[in-house]
């Protein structure tokens, strides 16, 4: 479980900012070493960019003492560190927090392993060697063992974010290969192998790429000696808000572990501390739902109902798991497997049988996934479903464990992505951070939350829309609030009926591939040196305004004493960039269409002695009408006014908008229309303007043929009625021309092009032969 450390206190840091000063916060690239030793002081050096003032490592594991050596810069720290004693072995995550802000994470090993550099002989085991391999290269390191001494090598370097693949063998002292290990799923693209040892004498090690072309980086750290690994736990589920005892499995330790279901989604177990472990922490799940347990009874076992995830182990070859499910008449399931995702060796097939004996379907591999799923809808009669699941080699034994996953999709889901790793607020003001929304079946609204926060930090914009695929989500720090840690954002369902909860996940990152909980959390920092903030001048959280006009919104500004810059202005909004089709090389290609996009009109710039301004809000003509989640960046410019050296936000605010005016036909929808001259058909009715919106309409047809020029009237500021002739040319054609739209419309206030539009009422218009001009004449 990730450590949050955060507290509130009355911290105030004063500083000067010039044109020279930059307010980026930290951002880390290396590590000098890959890994922290639980008991001993350990020298790491952490490259990066905006590394000072007052750097400090904030990490997902205790560190009880740390310490600044000399001659930090900016680009390269080192620190001793010492880590608490309790610390759980893994691979951890580690940042630098600062006074201005907190870094993206790095991944970290954490044991009790002495790592150093690569050697062509060790002279104690366990030792850890670190290194890079590169292209074709063999590596080779050698050691000392004894008679039926158990020995485990192990590279970690995919787990760390290495491109490394390598290949391991082990020498007996006459050079004879007595095991070896090719890149393994189960330690995602690292290797591992065990063996006894036959006689005592000199071992070889030998470490290659497996088509010896290693691409970059090829950073690792090489594992050798008598040390214990777990790669997965017995059930692989946790229930929240209950205590679970678990079992290690693919381990060289028989001992066992109790998880607590207090997080949501996806997370490494927490490893027994003050131990030999070392290596990944094994995936554990936490649900909302029960988590059934196979139980040692033969036959078909009653799991329970529907939502629900079941654990199970093929313990023998040839074994077919059978469980009953009860579930809802005529509801929509969907089945999900993990094992050979978690590293266990279960080449699954699940099938699932109706209650009448019916076979709803079978798989073996979903989506492209080495698991199997399905989705199945139930029979209107069944009340309950046999979940079986079987090896499609017929392989079993003790490690092959799996959790298939069963979930109600009746109502839909979702999936959210953070589109930031990492928040830095200013203190006492704050900062937004956009949500991605992949809608699967779920439209409804989505309540937004946070774990790991203070309650002094608070949110706005914390719904986003139904239907939307993009939210808003603000966090408001108060000044004295010091707060360095990680957090997670959980979306729920907000619709009656509906129960669906997903974890945001920052993009990502090869540091964390082996470790997707790490994707849950997002680091933020609350700073005094982030020199501006933004604040609406008058606190609302709606604002109304017709579609198809500006909307003005007074911000203000404030920045620290001696801050020099101007200031410009953009948005966040829930709604996702709109686009239009057009021809670029005679082909149709997508593009932006901002005419079409809710957002401020202009990016306003202020001068740096100006503190409150205006900007004006662009509400689309064709903007759904619904709530829309809005927030103001106000962004520090550099000196050149070509880069941005620092941002803040305005709270989150909901705009609704509105319908600017509508018409109502008080005549027949069906008329007689001439081609030329002659008496004609009218169409009639009134216009009504919203509260405050005065600009003149024009009534027209929309829809017509070519040959049919639309009339139009138009009805001036002060009007409500209208009439519209409708007459066409005298060449056009005798016809009936059915559907065709009475709109009335006016300017907007983007450019003329773009136009304000009524309801539409359809109408029909019989054509007919006018008067011809020259026969008028006669």
């Amino acid at each position: 479980m990730i450590r949050t450390a955060f507290k509130c206190s009355n911290l105030i840091i004063a500083f000067l900012a010039t044109a020279t000063v930059t307010f980026a916060a930290p951002t880390i690239s290396s590590l000098s070493v890959p890994a922290l030793q639980v008991g001993s002081k350990v020298t790491i050096t952490v490259s990066g960019s905006e590394l000072l003032p007052s750097p400090v490592l904030v990490s997902s594991t205790p560190i009880v003492t740390q310490k600044t050596l000399d001659g930090a810069a900016d680009n390269s720290v080192q620190f001793e560190v010492v880590l608490a004693a309790n610390a759980s072995p893994g691979i951890h995550s580690l940042r630098v927090k600062n006074e201005r802000g907190i870094s993206n994470a790095l991944a970290v090993s954490v044991d009790t392993l002495p790592t150093i550099p690569f050697a062509e002989r060790v002279d104690s085991t366990p030792v850890a060697l670190q290194g890079n391999l590169a292209g074709g290269a063999i590596l080779r390191t050698s050691f000392t063992g004894s008679k039926d001494q158990s020995v485990v090598v192990e590279v970690e370097g995919q787990r760390l974010g290495s491109s490394i693949r390598p290949v391991l063998r082990l020498l007996d002292p006459t050079g004879r290969q007595i095991a070896f290990s090719a890149p393994t799923p189960a330690l995602r693209g690292d290797a591992r192998l065990t063996a006894v040892l036959p006689e005592g004498g000199e071992y070889k090690v030998e470490m290659h790429d497996v088509l010896y072309k290693g691409p970059s980086p090829g950073t690792y750290r090489l594992k050798i000696g008598s040390f214990q690994f777990v790669d997965l736990v017995y059930p692989m589920g946790v229930q929240q808000g209950q205590t679970t005892s678990l079992r290690f499995l693919s381990s060289s330790n028989d001992g066992n572990a109790d998880a607590n279901g207090t997080l949501v989604g996806q997370d490494g177990l927490n490893l027994p501390s003050e131990s030999s472990l070392s290596g990944s922490r094994p995936l554990i799940h936490t649900s909302a739902n029960p988590e059934y347990v196979e139980t040692d009874a033969d036959g078909i076992q009653d799991a329970g109902t529907a939502p629900l995830a079941i654990n199970g182990i093929l313990s023998a070859r040839g074994e077919v798991d059978e469980f009953k499910v009860a579930v809802k008449p005529g509801s929509k399931l969907r089945l999900d497997a993990y094992s050979q995702r978690a590293g266990a060796p279960v080449d699954g097939i699940i099938t699932v049988i109706a209650e009448k004996g019916q076979n709803l379907g079978t798989n073996d591999d979903r989506g492209g996934l080495p698991d199997p799923g399905l989705d199945v809808t139930i029979p209107g009669d069944a009340t309950f479903i046999t979940v079986r699941m079987e090896d499609r080699t017929k392989n079993g034994g003790p490690i092959n464990v799996y959790r298939i996953n069963i979930e109600d999709i009746s109502a839909g889901s979702f999936a959210l992505t953070a589109k930031a790793d990492r928040l830095q607020i200013p203190a006492g003001g704050s900062q937004t951070i956009e949500i991605g929304v992949a809608r699967q079946g779920y439209n409804g609204p989505i309540d937004l939350s946070v774990t790991g926060l203070p309650e002094a930090v608070s949110l706005s914009g914390s719904q986003i829309p139904a239907g939307d695929s993009n939210g808003v989500l603000t966090l408001t720090a108060p000044a004295d609030c010091d707060v360095n840690s990680t957090f997670q954002i959980i979306g729920t369902s907000a619709a009656e009926n509906t129960n669906v909860t997903a974890v945001a996940l920052i993009g990502d990152n090869p540091q964390f591939r082996a470790q997707p909980w790490v994707r849950q959390r997002i680091g933020i920092s609350a700073t005094t040196h982030i020199p501006i903030q933004a604040h609406l001048a008058q606190a609302t959280d709606q604002l109304n305004g017709f579609k198809g006009t500006f909307v003005p919104v007074a911000v203000k500004v404030s920045r620290t004493e001696g801050t020099a810059g101007k200031i410009r202005f953009t948005s966040r909004t829930s709604q996702a960039m709109p686009k239009k089709t057009v021809k670029q090389n005679n082909k149709d290609v997508q593009v932006d269409d901002p005419d079409r996009a809710l957002r401020l009109a202009e990016n306003s710039v202020i001068e740096a002695n100006v503190n409150e301004h205006t900007v004006n809000v662009w509400v689309p003509a064709d903007l759904g009408v619904r709530n829309w989640s809005f927030v103001i960046v106000a962004e520090l410019l550099s000196a050149d006014e070509k880069s941005v050296v620092a941002t803040a936000s305005t709270t989150a605010f909901t705009l609704n908008p509105a319908d600017a005016l509508s018409m109502k036909l008080t005549s027949e929808a069906t008329l007689e229309a001439k081609a030329g001259d002659g008496e004609t058909g009218m169409l009639s009715g009134t216009i009504t303007r919203s509260e405050g919106f005065t600009k003149p309409v024009q009534v027209t047809l929309r829809g017509l043929p070519g040959e049919y020029p639309a009339p139009v009237v138009e009805v001036p500021a002060d009007q409500t009625e209208f009439k519209l002739e409708v007459r066409f040319p005298e060449n056009a054609p005798p016809k009936k021309l059915e559907n065709i739209q009475l709109v009335a419309q006016s300017d907007s206030d983007l450019k003329p092009e773009v136009k304000i539009s009524s309801n539409i009422t359809n109408v029909t218009i019989n054509v007919v032969a006018g008067e011809k001009a020259e026969e008028k004449n006669e």
